[in-house]
């Protein structure tokens, strides 16, 4: 009996030590580990290497950060956003996902100590932007400036005082700030006639082969953000379209504004030439591949020439940016109105957290081969600076900051050679994907990228997703809230099952069987079995 007490005495003690020891052995086996990647964006520590990775445990923190050194340049610490945008990584800042991090460089003597006329670049760009070219050369160069509408009143402009400018500098603004359009300002740039343009989309097609056969090669930066707007009449009672409905529209497929709730009338469609900068956005960034039907309205060569065709015409319909038709036009809504895309104005607040689905980017584009010293790649940099900021926003832009509102591309695993997010390692409830990350288009969302994701609340699919891989969102147990902003072929949106909880990729395609049906999906139960209804 005695024995037996002992065997089952030593069995407790056994089953005691083995509970006490169980979870130091669990969490030393799921412990994680995440790698924190320093770029040194051209700096250098001891190396020939472009960047530094430091691999700890989750929620540790690096306390000897890599200090680089750069020539020309001082170093200012790290941030998730060239130039030193964003919250600054620190040596406090704990590590908790895969990060980059880059390093900020500010020249030692800053571009505004030693740009003059005599260096100033030669700097080219579109209708759009050719305001933002002239500001940045009178604040340079200490130019007095004005906006007015000149005669006869099609638009208003910024005007520089001819005056001031010293007798051998009279010829500035036509030597050096051009304005040739998009299309002639990437000419120019690829045939070495322009330093660097600012343009309101990156390269056509034709203009990449026009490079390829140049044997040039760009580089594209966007800094800052505008919508694609687009215009009625002041008396079509519709004020909202969905993209789908606009895609149809400039497809030939709707024709008559009451079958949008408007009047029986039918709709006179107008559009831009080809390469004209808004055409060729309004081809990717709307059509999305859909190839828009021929219309017996011819396309208005001019920015400016899209307002009075749209007043004289109670029918028409046809798009502009944004800032161009607050700064520029000068037409203000009530004579004018901007139509909602799927209930949601161009607004500088639906601008700037992305649920505006028409969101564009202004570029400012060099060659590639551009030499690093010169002045021309100075403003470059410059450029990308918050000290444009100002600027931006006197021409009617929105300055993108990254750390305010919706999600930020740090919080995204990206594959640029594939333009897919493979993983979201953001906190964020309401995730808004980007349509571009370090300006690479994201056209996929991969396998189990969201998957077991308990806090995300709504989603938003940019229209530049046309791919959903399987098991993408599978048990988000919080998701009440999906909104598509484009299309996606059925071949392309995975058929496992839990993509999506519940029923939403049947509910995307009810209609549309190819293509789905672009809007806002939501579900009073989110959970395991949701069912999903298009609002």
């Amino acid at each position: 009996m005695k024995k037996s007490i002992n065997c089952v005495f030593i069995i407790l003690l056994a089953f005691v030590f083995a509970v006490c020891e169980s979870p130091a052995g669990a969490d030393k086996n799921l412990t994680k580990f995440f790698t924190v990647t320093f770029d040194l964006d051209g700096g250098n520590i001891d190396s020939d290497t472009a960047s530094v990775q430091i691999t700890i445990k989750s929620g540790d923190v690096i306390a000897n950060l890599p200090v680089p050194e750069k020539t020309d340049y001082i170093f200012g610490g790290w941030f998730p956003y060239k130039f030193g945008k964003g919250k600054e990584f620190t040596s406090s800042t704990e590590v908790m996902s895969d990060m980059i991090v880059y390093a900020k460089w500010t020249p030692a003597v800053p571009i505004e100590d030693i740009i003059s006329y005599e260096n100033y670049p030669i700097v080219d760009g579109s209708t759009s932007t050719y305001s933002l070219s002239q500001l940045i050369a009178c604040k340079f160069l200490n130019i007095p400036y004005f906006w007015t509408t000149p005669y006869p009143p099609t638009e208003w402009a910024l005007h520089y005082s001819y005056e001031a400018l010293p007798q051998q500098y009279k010829r500035f603004f036509a030597d050096h700030v051009m304005r040739s359009q998009t299309h002639g300002a990437f000419l120019n740039l690829i045939d070495g006639n322009a330093d660097i343009i600012l343009n309101h989309r990156t390269m056509s097609p034709d203009e990449k082969a026009y490079a390829e056969a140049a044997g040039v090669t760009l580089i594209e930066t966007p800094i800052a953000l505008d919508a694609f707007a687009f215009i009625v009449n002041k008396n079509n009672p519709v004020k909202t379209l969905t993209v789908n409905q606009i895609q149809k529209i400039y497809t030939g497929e709707i024709t008559n504004w009451s079958e949008l709730g408007g009047n029986n009338a039918g709709i006179m469609v107008f559009t831009r030439p080809r390469n004209s900068g808004s055409e060729e956005v309004f081809r990717t960034l709307v059509m999305n591949g859909l190839e828009p039907a021929d219309f017996s309205t011819a396309p208005i060569v001019s920015m400016t020439g899209v307002f009075p065709e749209i007043h004289r015409y109670a029918d028409a319909i046809c798009y502009t940016f944004k800032a161009f038709k607050e700064i520029e036009a000068r037409v203000p809504d009530s004579q004018l109105p901007q139509i909602a895309i799927n209930d949601i104005f161009p607004t500088d607040i639906t601008i700037a957290d992305s649920s505006y689905p028409f969101i564009i980017e202004v570029y400012t584009a060099i060659r590639s081969d551009l030499d690093r010293s010169s002045m021309a790649y100075k403003l470059y940099e410059w450029l990308q600076t918050e000290s444009v900021n100002p600027l931006l926003t006197e021409c009617g832009f929105i300055v993108s900051e990254p750390d305010k509102g919706g999600s930020i591309t740090s919080d995204f695993l990206f594959n640029p050679a594939a333009g897919t997010i493979t993983k979201y390692t953001g906190k964020g409830c309401a995730v808004i994907i980007p349509s571009k990350i370090d300006g690479v288009t994201v056209t996929a969302i991969a396998n189990n990228a969201f998957i077991y994701n308990t806090s995300v609340t709504s989603i938003t699919i940019p229209n530049t997703v046309t791919a959903i891989g399987a098991q993408a969102f599978m048990n988000c147990a919080s998701l009440a809230s999906v909104t598509f902003q484009g299309t996606i072929n059925s071949s392309r949106f995975s058929t496992s099952n839990n993509t999506f909880p519940g029923d939403l990729r049947a509910k995307f395609f009810e209609t549309d069987t190819a293509n789905g049906t672009p809007g806002t999906y939501t579900t009073a139960n989110p959970g395991e079995s949701p069912v999903w209804t298009l609002q």
